[in-house]
């Protein structure tokens, strides 16, 4: 986990070397925001944690046991949902830092409500996945996402679409679809 790499956070350290951790086990939290987490990725031992100037963090090395053991979360009734439950387990599972306000590019502030959402379902960067065959492999896990993520504005639901493969997300409801096409960066 590289902190330098969520820009707007001053984060700080919630594990030691040599602990055990678990897939979601917080790693570390925003300094102005604590509910704002960073989890792992993997489950096993913290080895080794990297500062640079001013004891600043720029890693936390985590060897993984291969196991992948996760953090257990409370179960959420998806009929039940409200944007404050939906906020509250980004936070608690650490999604919320992948959630990045415009224009600044920082991660978004939990307790400002966005005007609109915008989801980017391609990347025209030079090898770069391709996103559409990602979404193919669970298309219904995508689409209640999507649900799920139009709590969270009273705004519209934004999907930026690869005008040169849009089947797949021509069938969506619900979402206003704009395509672009063209060399990088589209």
């Amino acid at each position: 986990i590289k902190p330098p790499d969520y820009k707007g956070l001053t984060l700080k350290l919630n594990v030691k070397a040599e602990q055990y951790v678990k897939v979601g086990s917080a790693l570390l939290f925003d300094k102005s925001n604590p509910e704002i987490l960073i989890t792992s990725p993997v489950s096993g031992i913290v080895r080794t944690v990297n500062r640079g100037e001013r004891r600043k963090i720029l890693e936390v090395i985590i060897e993984s046991d291969g196991k992948n053991t996760p953090e257990e979360y409370d179960g959420i009734n998806r009929s039940s949902l409200t944007s404050e439950l939906i906020i509250d387990h980004l936070l608690k599972t650490g999604l919320w830092p992948n959630i990045i306000q415009r224009p600044f590019g920082i991660v978004a502030d939990p307790k400002s409500k966005p005007r609109a959402i915008f989801i980017s379902c391609f990347d025209s960067s030079p090898l770069a996945p391709d996103l559409s065959y990602i979404v193919e492999q669970d298309k219904e896990s995508f689409v209640s996402g999507l649900e799920i993520i139009r709590q969270l504005t009273a705004g519209k639901v934004y999907l930026g679409i690869d005008a040169n493969k849009p089947e797949l997300f021509e069938s969506i409801a619900g979402v206003e679809k704009h395509y672009f096409s063209g060399p990088h960066p589209a």
